[in-house]
Formats: C-alpha cells, sequence, structure tokens
C-alpha cells in the first residue's frame, strides 16, 4: 500500500460502494469511521476518518481480508458518517426493531392473541358474579401473597443495606475508556439547553466522551432546534427513521451502531447527573469482574418536595433504588434495571443483540435478558436527579407503561419455563416470577388489601366464606407487613439522604392504591396496543425545587 492520501473537506462520498458497506458491515463502518469507494484496476479506494501511518498497514490488512486490495484516503468525518447514515438507514432501521431474538422479545405480542386478555378479563367477572365467595377468598390468598413476597423483599433489603460495598475511588488518568452516551430526545425543545449545559458538567476528557441526542424523524421543530445550536458540548446528531413502531428502545439500538464507545450509558433529557458519575463509572468497570455487564446508578428526583405524589414517588424510588435493587445485586439475581444512568459493555450488549424494541419497559426486560446470559449488575455509589411525574393522571398514565412492560416481560420470559428455569437457577427463576408477578399482583390488589383492615373484624365473627384465610393471620399478618413497610422506607429515606421524608410514609398506602388505576389501564392496553409508548411529558416543574435541599 502506498502513502496515506488526504482528499479535501468538501469531498463527494456520494458514489460510495454500498456492496463495500455491507461486506464489512454497517457496524465495522461507522465504528471505523470508513467509507470504501467503488473499485478501481482491482484496488478498492477506502475513506478513513483519522489515520496514523503507524497504523495505517494493519488496518489496510484487515480490510483486504474482507474486500481485497485497498488504499487508504483520510477524508472529513462528517462527510463519511452522513454518507454512511444515507445508506444504512433502511437497513438499520429494520435491523433497531428486529435485533432481539424474537423468542425473548414481545414483538409476537402484537399479532398473537389481540383478543385474548379482555377474554380473561370478562372471565375473571363471570367467576366473581357466579362464585362471589370463592372469588373473594382466592383474593385474599393471592393478596398476601403478594404481600409477603414485597415484604420479604424489603426485609432482605434492610439487612444487605448494613454490608453496603465501599465506592470505587472516581477514575483518573490517561486509561479512561470512550464512553457513549445516547440521550433519547422527543418533543422536548425547551429542554435542549439545560439538558446540555448538564451534560458539559459532566468531568469527563471531551475526546473521550461520545455524545449522542437521537431524535425521531418526525420530531421537526426538536432537528431544526438542534441544528441551530453552536455552544455546548460537542455532540452528534442521531436521526431515526420512521418504523414500525416508535419506542425509546428502537431509538437506542438505531444509535447504537453509531456510538465510538467500548462503555455505552443512557440518560434522559431530564437528568442532572453527579459530576463525577462517569469516572465512578470508569473506575467500577475497570476494578469488576468480566461477568458485570452492567451498572446502575442511584435516581431520585429534584422535584421531591412538590406535592403528596411527588414525595411518595420519591419514597418510593428510595426503596427501590436504595435497598431493592442493592439487595438482589448482591444476591446474584436478576436486577430489572432502570431506564435511565445505566452504562453497559458495549461487546456484551451488542452480543445480546441491545433493547428489545417492542417492550415498553426495555430496562427491566434487558435486566432479565443479562441474567439468563449469565451476567450481572452492579450498583453503584452515584445519583441522577429527574423529574418526578407529580400529578396524578400523569403519574398513572407512566405507571401504566412500566406495569404493561412488567407483563408483557413476564409473558417472554416465562413462556418457555424450563429453559428460563435452567438460565436464572432456581433462585432466579423464583424471583424473576415474583418480581413481575408480584409488582402486578400488588398494584391490582392494593385497595383489598386494606379493605382487609377494616372486614378482618367480619372474618373474626365468621362471616368470611369458606376457604379464605382466618382473620387471626390477615390482621396480624398487615400490621407486622405495615411495620416492616414503615421501617424500611425509612432507611431508604436516610440511605438516600432524604432523611425528610420520613414524615411522608402514610402516603405510602394511598399512592401504592393509586396504582390500581394504572394497571387497568396497563392490562387494557396490553390486549389493544401493547406496544404503545405512553411518554412521560417533562420540564412541568420548576428546577427550584430539590429532593436534597
Amino acid at each position: 500500500m502506498g502513502a496515506v492520501s488526504r482528499v479535501p473537506a468538501n469531498t463527494n462520498l456520494s458514489g460510495a460502494c454500498a456492496a463495500g458497506v455491507a461486506r464489512l458491515g454497517v457496524e465495522t463502518c461507522l465504528a471505523g469511521d470508513l467509507m470504501p469507494l467503488p473499485r478501481r484496476g482491482g484496488v478498492t479506494p477506502v475513506a478513513v476518518a483519522e489515520l496514523s501511518p503507524d497504523l495505517a498497514p494493519d488496518l489496510a490488512r484487515r480490510l483486504a481480508e474482507k474486500i481485497g486490495p485497498v488504499a487508504l484516503f483520510v477524508a472529513p468525518r462528517g462527510a463519511i458518517r452522513a454518507r454512511l447514515l444515507e445508506l444504512s438507514r433502511d437497513a438499520g432501521a429494520r435491523r433497531a426493531e428486529n435485533r432481539v431474538d424474537r423468542r425473548l422479545s414481545c414483538r409476537p405480542l402484537g399479532s398473537a392473541h389481540p383478543r385474548l386478555v379482555p377474554a380473561v378479563a370478562a372471565l375473571l367477572l363471570l367467576a366473581v358474579v357466579l362464585w362471589p365467595g370463592p372469588a373473594f377468598a382466592t383474593a385474599i390468598w393471592i393478596a398476601l401473597l403478594a404481600l409477603t413476597t414485597n415484604v420479604m423483599t424489603m426485609l432482605a433489603g434492610l439487612g444487605a443495606s448494613f454490608l453496603r460495598a465501599r465506592p470505587a475511588t472516581p477514575a483518573t488518568g490517561a486509561a479512561l475508556p470512550v464512553v457513549s452516551l445516547l440521550v433519547p430526545v422527543f418533543r422536548e425543545t425547551a429542554m435542549l439547553g439545560p439538558m446540555l449545559a448538564r451534560l458539559a458538567a459532566l468531568d469527563y476528557p471531551a475526546d473521550r466522551l461520545d455524545l449522542l441526542l437521537i431524535v425521531e424523524a418526525g420530531d421537526s421543530g426538536l432537528r431544526q432546534k438542534l441544528a441551530g445550536m453552536t455552544t455546548g458540548p460537542a455532540f452528534r446528531t442521531i436521526v431515526v427513521p420512521t418504523g414500525g413502531v416508535q419506542t425509546k428502545p428502537r431509538a437506542l439500538n438505531y444509535a447504537l451502531s453509531f456510538a465510538r464507545g467500548s462503555i455505552v450509558g443512557i440518560y434522559d433529557a431530564e437528568d442532572h447527573p453527579n459530576p463525577d458519575q462517569l469516572r465512578r463509572v470508569a473506575a467500577e468497570f475497570a476494578q469488576a469482574p468480566d461477568d458485570v455487564a452492567c451498572l446502575q446508578g442511584r435516581l431520585s428526583f429534584y422535584n421531591a418536595r412538590q406535592n403528596w405524589v411527588s414525595r411518595a414517588f420519591a419514597l418510593d424510588y428510595a426503596l427501590w433504588f436504595g435497598l431493592v435493587l442493592p439487595a438482589l445485586a448482591r444476591a446474584r439475581l436478576p436486577v430489572p434495571l432502570g431506564g435511565t444512568t445505566i452504562f453497559l459493555r458495549r461487546d456484551l450488549l451488542e452480543r445480546l443483540g441491545g433493547w428489545d424494541a417492542h417492550n415498553v419497559t426495555e430496562d427491566a426486560d434487558l435486566g432479565i435478558r443479562l441474567a439468563r446470559a449469565g451476567y450481572r449488575c452492579r450498583l453503584i455509589e452515584t445519583e441522577t436527579l429527574e423529574e418526578a411525574a407529580c400529578q396524578p393522571v400523569a403519574w398513572v398514565r407512566q405507571r401504566s407503561r412500566w406495569l404493561k412492560g412488567y407483563a408483557a416481560t413476564w409473558h417472554v420470559h416465562s413462556r418457555r419455563p424450563g429453559q428460563l428455569l435452567r438460565d436464572l437457577g432456581p433462585a432466579g427463576f423464583v424471583w424473576c416470577q415474583f418480581l413481575l408477578l408480584g409488582a402486578l399482583a400488588g398494584f391490582a390488589l392494593a385497595p383489598g388489601l386494606w379493605l382487609l383492615w377494616f372486614t378482618t373484624p367480619l372474618g373474626a365473627a365468621g362471616l368470611w366464606p369458606a376457604g379464605a384465610p382466618p382473620a387471626s393471620v390477615t390482621g396480624p399478618a398487615l400490621a407486622v407487613a405495615a411495620a416492616i413497610q414503615v421501617a424500611a422506607a425509612g432507611r431508604a429515606a436516610w440511605l438516600t439522604g432524604q432523611g425528610w421524608l420520613w414524615r411522608s410514609i402514610p402516603l405510602l398506602w394511598p399512592y401504592f392504591a393509586l396504582g390500581t388505576l394504572a394497571f387497568a389501564k396497563a392490562i387494557a392496553e396490553l390486549g389493544v396496543a401493547p406496544f404503545y409508548w405512553d411518554k412521560t411529558e417533562h420540564g412541568l416543574s420548576p428546577a427550584s425545587y430539590s429532593a436534597a435541599s
């Protein structure tokens, strides 16, 4: 191979060889910022964005193994990426929707049994009408089982909270890895400026930070504003073509092909991450064993004080991220990830097929798929503040999407129970059932649990139907569960630096009862619109609210 040449910045790469790109693979071209041109005289010219003379022979040899003799040319990175985007748009869009193996995806829900959910609901209603006594007794037993599961989870979290590992020191030095941050933004034009300012405040070398803002093709207002922005951190705009579904995981899958980092992180537009977060991530991955595929940061709310819903939501998150998830990670059980402030090893993420584009809780599903593949998630001592959906209607809409995704995730991973048992082992299998079905049952029967407080005297008088648990069991069980929940919530609030939330613990009971509405909406949608993404609107709460104040 001769000397490396340089072509002008205005070079037209429209004649790029689609066949050559296909042979090399779009991911290879995007990762290496290179573009094969039509062959000339038996040699394929390849435009590359960066190339040192020392590395040129090795790159030419590796490319020649796939497409024959090559001659390397240095061309503008922007021109290469723009042309690659044109060539890969349709194929990339299709791949974004189908990266996950169909056997581990919920996309068959779109065509299979569209009337199954209404039929099951009708049968349950008929059973209540025809056999009210046995139906009531069964509901009590299911409610107690769900309550017992949740109490055991909180007890495990309480115990694990006294065994917290020492956090890694934020990484420094020249060996920091390249981190790709995927930030999906949809109809959030007003948040762009503040969002970029927060990302610019991250303490990480600019040359090792690969920031991708992901926008939908139909979001013209957002695209126009991004095109006109000249300040803030350097970023690339990834425009996701329209397709069969429009979901966050589909957008993440599409953008993943453009990412350069060995670590991939996810942020949402409203996130306020700790400035040293990426250095902590780099340090944790550097010392973690190879089976740790994912790091999950703690999420909390900057508007936790806004009203009763936001305070209860903050307690809910404190319990989840402060107690439950650390206990699961320590026990090496499947960890249902949060949708933001997660960081993954790029190679392992691609090996698993990325995210399920049809699952509206792609984060929880990914956590289970990681566990099934033999990988672990670790919780790290870093926090990201985000905006709580603090109006009841907005909260119900958001929680219904989560519950619908939990139901779809349970369906996907439980339709071959034998394989799930082999993948997760007995403890992981049982926990997976408790996690997904327990959450659904807990919200479905939350009002019924509190109704038991008032009907227990009837049970003591012998007025409950045959087959129901005795009142001497339900009464003490409810009292013990309430005491454990109060203790766990108080401990979680203290651990997450929100000790003032203890006064809001009684709000958890009406808060979880509100979740029954979300459950009803989720189940209804599962039957008619399983892939519908009921987006939460952000930017409604002023940043002056602070969960830490």
